[in-house]
Order: C-alpha cells, then structure tokens, then sequence
C-alpha cells in the first residue's frame, strides 16, 4: 500500500532565505514606487504654479490689450470729429 499524504514538519534554511528575500524585495519596490509617487506630487504642483503665473501673466495682457484698443478708438473717435 502507499503511503497517506503528510506535511514534513521541518523548514528549510533556503526556504526561510528565499522568503526572506521575498519581503525584502517586496519593501524595496514599494519604497520605489512611494518615490516615484512623491516626485509626481511635486511635479505636479510645479506645474500648477506655472499654470497659474501663465494665467495671470496672460489676463494682464488682455488688459493692457484692451485698454490700447480703447486708445486707439477713442483716438479714432477724436479724428473722425474733427473732419
């Protein structure tokens, strides 16, 4: 007759090492990715600063654009009286 299943009771050290190594990776590719995710928040909130001086910078064209047109129609607006 053949033998019943059993579990050997006894642990292996390559076993033991081997998970060992496993958790250890584990920790260092999670480590990675929290970088790598930190260094995206920071890129990202650089980017919405930029976005934001852009945004002013460009409103303060429009209205230094705006007020030059005004000039020029008012000026406009003038010379057409006088003839």
């Amino acid at each position: 007759m053949s033998e019943p299943w059993h579990i050997d009771k006894k642990i292996s050290i390559t076993h033991v090492i081997s998970t060992m190594m496993i958790v250890a990776s584990l920790f260092v590719w999670g480590g990675g990715i929290e970088r790598r995710i930190d260094r995206n928040a920071q890129d990202i909130e650089q980017v919405r600063e930029i976005q934001k001086r852009n945004w002013d910078a460009n409103r303060e064209q429009w209205r230094d654009t705006k007020d030059s047109m005004n000039k020029m129609n008012s000026k406009l607006d003038r010379l057409i009286e006088r003839q």
